[in-house]
């Protein structure tokens, strides 16, 4: 029995029936309170959340900016994007959440008024225009603005009440190098972001508290807004193509360190304004195999298997796993497709995109866990992006 529960037995006998209900409804507030987290990559792009983000071991192309920047050096041709224009979609709820608090009428429980959303997720992103410059070995990014956002409801007893909500907003810039060692079959790189900015905040609000997500000054008063700096290292390795009727099996290996630093945005901006912190990166670990499969003329499979997030703590083991796959066809020098899924964190997802010229189309889904384990306050997005690439 937790101590909590030992503690309100001894004294059961010396409390009225009312004060004893309101303990044993704090005491489950503890037992069964779940924080509402969400830690996405920074900068994230269509490719790595159509795949799960399994992509540490096999990307190659402008992507591997950032997820891995090993693979930059198998870039063979430069590319300018500009823009890359991302739009997430977060699930429909949120903004029934969004509404119900926004109303919510002193003259009734705030308990009442949120149980219909009781244990519910919800959450958004929108990325605005990004600028992206790459060649063999090479790339630099700007992105200007990449909003993440979500909020979780818990109603565990009569009494109480919770929400927790997470927003961040960075924009920052990108430059990388990778450089190949032993003939291409190992491939080391480093991304380096002189100048991020984040504005944002990360809180708890109980009962007494939700009240004040309807205060115009909440932002003012429970986020921050600051500057920093970070940098990822990853390292990618093929070994020697398997042959198999006729088919040549590439295996592939990778690892990355993310947001080395954990930047804490200690430089404030506007402090006179903003009382709060934003919230600080995480510092994350991953390690992924994969393979390909060549000579298939036109078509070019891709498989990828990952255990990501390796220094924060989840819920599950099979939280941190991530297999994705993309079947990619060129069909034609300004005409190609690839068609992509995942199982991930327990979640389903997918895409496809197109390229044809220029012009760069991406339509997918994806599943957030804003919980503490598998299936857990899962919210599910819808992500679009145009681009134009050179």
């Amino acid at each position: 029995m937790p101590v909590s529960g030992l503690f309100l037995a001894e004294v059961a006998g010396i409390v009225n029936d009312m004060k004893k209900l309101l303990l044993a409804s704090l005491g489950s507030v503890a037992a069964f309170s779940v924080q509402a987290r969400e830690f996405p990559d920074l900068f994230a792009t269509p490719r790595m959340l159509s795949m799960g983000r399994a992509t540490t071991a096999i990307v190659d192309d402008w992507n591997a900016l950032y997820s891995n920047p090993a693979g930059l050096a198998q870039i063979e041709t430069w590319e300018l994007r500009a823009p890359d224009l991302v739009m997430v979609q977060g699930s429909p709820s949120i903004m029934d959440i969004v509404k119900t608090i926004g109303d919510l009428d002193s003259s009734q429980s705030v308990t009442q008024q949120l149980r219909q959303f009781d244990g519910k997720a919800a959450s958004f992103g929108v990325d605005a225009p990004a600028f992206v410059w790459s060649r063999r070995g090479m790339a630099v990014g700007l992105n200007t603005a990449s909003i993440n956002g979500s909020l979780r409801v818990r109603v565990p007893s009569v009494l109480f009440a919770s929400v927790n909500a997470r927003t961040t907003l960075d924009s920052g810039l990108s430059l990388a190098y990778a450089h190949r060692f032993y003939d291409n079959k190992l491939r080391v790189g480093l991304t380096v972001r002189p100048f991020l900015v984040r504005a944002g905040f990360d809180k708890q609000l109980d009962t007494g508290d939700i009240s004040e997500l309807q205060e115009a000054d909440f932002f003012q008063k429970q986020g921050g807004m600051g500057w920093g700096f970070d940098a990822d290292l990853g390292a990618q390795g093929n070994l020697d193509p398997i042959n198999i009727v006729g088919l040549q099996v590439k295996p592939m290996a990778g690892i990355v360190f993310n947001n080395m630093l954990a930047t804490k945005y200690s430089n404030k901006i506007l402090a006179d304004k903003f009382l709060g912190s934003a919230p600080q990166l995480e510092r994350k670990a991953n390690i992924g195999v994969g393979a390909s499969i060549e000579n298939l003329g036109i078509f070019r499979p891709l498989l990828s298997l990952e255990y990501r997030n390796i220094f924060i703590p989840t819920g599950s083991m099979l939280e941190n796993i991530a297999l994705g796959t993309e079947l990619g066809f060129k069909l034609r020098s300004w005409f190609k497709t690839a068609f992509r899924g995942h199982f991930a964190s327990g979640n389903l997802g997918g895409g496809v995109g197109l390229v044809v010229g220029p012009a760069d189309i991406e339509l997918g889904t994806y599943a957030v866990n804003l919980g503490n384990g598998v299936g857990v306050g899962v919210s599910r997005r819808l992500y679009t992006k145009l681009g134009m690439a050179w």
